[in-house]
């Protein structure tokens, strides 16, 4: 849902940007344990983090420009609750 672009984008504008971005992601994907819910505030936090690390001007309004996409696409799945293997099938009837 764009992660990826976006990882490529930044990676592309700032190597260290995207280590810092990659970092607040797997933090909060570790903190949150909710995928869905960690990309939407990665995607929030990611340009403010930029600049108050003074991470670059290209990469800050690349993150800005891409997490707000990023932050609206995974609000389709802020509620959905992910079962442990098997994300989309219904459990036989005992």
């Amino acid at each position: 849902m764009g992660n990826a672009s976006a990882g490529g984008a930044i990676l592309a504008a700032n190597p260290l940007a995207f280590v810092v971005g990659l970092g607040i992601l797997v933090a909060l994907v570790l903190i949150i344990r909710h995928s869905a819910r960690a990309s939407v505030l990665t995607g929030l936090l990611i340009a403010p983090a930029f600049w108050l690390l003074g991470l670059g001007n290209s990469s800050m309004w690349i993150a800005a420009a891409a997490g707000l996409v990023i932050a609206y696409r995974f609000l389709i799945d802020w509620n959905r609750q992910y079962r442990e293997l098997w994300l989309d099938r219904e459990q036989p009837p005992n």
